[in-house]
């Protein structure tokens, strides 16, 4: 089903607005934003029986997947939105996942404890991994598409060939859960986040410690690298009022801090509101999130913290519920989000 995004008076319809009125020429470099009578050419998937708590795109944008608690993974076309392609984990909810750097395979975490790996073109499963003994919250792919490093309830964080399943390293230094894994571009790096409240970042070949981030105030719940490894953008579930101390650095739950010192942190202001999900634009100048606010999709400066844009939802956030994930496309054109009523929207910004 293919809409198109113009607001109407009443403001109902999806748009991408301006936070003002002013023009923001230093944006369009990489994402055209239309003012909020203007609108941007949008897709529909209405693909899942429930929510859409991961997405991937192909390393060359053309296809994009989706997985869900109803325990499938769907590929599309973003383009025409047709249907390609359905992996099923036979029923175990879907709770993440991402595509290999060389477009070949799929990776997820499910539910009950596993990781699946799938050629991308044919849906042939080629492995069930069996290592984590809790809820497998976070997969991420090396550089080179041939291990993975999975992050769990279990409080570990494992590495792990993925054709054989042989597992390389395991990480047990954090106190809590692990929401959100993430391998650094130039695979150096894994960071890892935490219910503990820290991102640690540490080597992916020996497992020893790099620098430990503490600049959140509650669980970790999502990250990642910017394409240059040079930065981490993470973010975290909100501060309950009670702690609170009127700092912004206590309830900013998006934060951009860089990856060799933890230090240079650009806060984004997302209080009082969880971040599920972030991604990079492809050059690193912005970054979009995903959270429970009624401004569900916002777009960050990743330098200044500024609030440049949103997608207002307008009366659409109560039929679309909550954004569980949301992934810019590598060529920089689209911004894809999956949501809890188990829909998928996809924008194009040129």
């Amino acid at each position: 089903m293919e809409n198109y995004s113009i607001q109407d008076e009443d403001g109902s319809l999806w748009s991408l607005a301006y936070r003002d009125n002013k023009a923001r020429a230093h944006l369009a470099r990489s994402i055209k934003i239309w003012g909020r009578r203007s609108g941007g050419k949008l897709i529909t998937y209405p693909g899942h029986q429930s929510g859409v708590r991961a997405l991937a795109w192909s390393p060359d944008s053309s296809k994009i997947a989706f997985g869900g608690y109803d325990g499938t993974v769907q590929i599309w076309n973003p383009t025409n939105g047709s249907h390609i392609l359905t992996l099923s984990t036979k029923s175990d909810s879907v709770v993440t996942m991402a595509w290999s750097p060389d477009g070949e395979y799929i990776a997820a975490g499910t539910e009950n404890n596993c990781g699946k790996i799938w050629n991308a073109n044919t849906g042939h499963e080629i492995l069930t991994y069996f290592g984590h003994t809790g809820i497998v919250w976070s997969v991420g792919w090396a550089p080179d598409s041939t291990q993975i490093v999975s992050g769990s309830e279990d409080k570990t964080v494992r590495i792990w060939n993925a054709f054989t399943g042989d597992t390389s390293v395991v990480y047990k230094r954090h106190a809590g859960p692990v929401e959100a894994v993430s391998w650094s571009p130039d695979s150096k790096y894994i960071a890892s986040g935490s219910d503990d409240k820290t991102v640690r970042v540490w080597s992916a070949i020996t497992g020893n410690d790099v620098l430990m981030y503490r600049g959140h105030s509650n669980t970790v719940i999502t990250l990642c690298w910017s394409f240059d490894s040079k930065r981490i953008a993470s973010g975290s579930d909100r501060v309950n009022a009670a702690e609170e101390d009127g700092l912004l650095r206590k309830n900013s739950t998006v934060q951009i801090w860089d990856a060799n010192t933890g230090g240079n942190v650009v806060l984004c202001d997302n209080s009082p509101f969880r971040t599920y999900a972030i991604s990079w634009s492809p050059d690193a100048s912005y970054i979009v999130i995903g959270s429970m606010s009624a401004e569900a999709l916002k777009v960050y400066d990743s330098t200044t913290g500024e609030d440049v844009a949103i997608l207002d939802l307008g009366n659409s956030f109560v039929e679309s519920g909550q954004v569980l994930s949301v992934a810019w496309s590598p060529d920089g054109t689209r911004i894809a989000a999956g949501f809890s009523s188990g829909i998928v929207q996809v924008w194009s910004t040129d």
